[in-house]
């Protein structure tokens, strides 16, 4: 998962792009739930934006200090730090929004799903 791998340490640029984008889905998923929140998604479907916009600024400033290369040791050194000023705020919204196994998240959002649908009327 991939935010085992980052709490860890273990990923790189491309890897948190690709969780971003993990973090989308996972957003617009609820977002079409939504008729069924309780306080609780709400809360969680609000970090998963918060989420997706950390890793985003994150990616773009990965892209830019690229694009830059060696070429502005001041820049480069402005994006590195405020890299890593995002990654305290990507770990916190991380195991805010992974802290439940797969499975159990699962459930979870299945049992939102049934205890709406039976509020209506068969």
């Amino acid at each position: 998962r991939k935010w085992d791998a980052f709490a860890r340490g273990g990923l790189n640029d491309e890897d948190l792009h690709e969780w971003r984008k993990q973090v989308k889905y996972l957003w617009y998923h609820l977002r079409i739930l939504r008729p069924c929140w309780s306080d609780m998604l709400c809360d969680l479907a609000n970090s998963l934006q918060d989420l997706s916009d950390s890793l985003r600024d994150d990616r773009g400033l990965a892209e830019l200090r690229f694009f830059l290369g060696d070429e502005s040791f001041v820049l480069t050194g402005l994006i590195d730090r405020r890299r890593a000023e995002l990654r305290p705020t990507v770990r916190s919204l991380g195991q805010r929004v992974y802290a439940k196994e797969p499975a159990l998240f699962a459930a979870h959002i299945a049992d939102h799903w049934r205890a709406w649908r039976q509020s209506f009327p068969h």
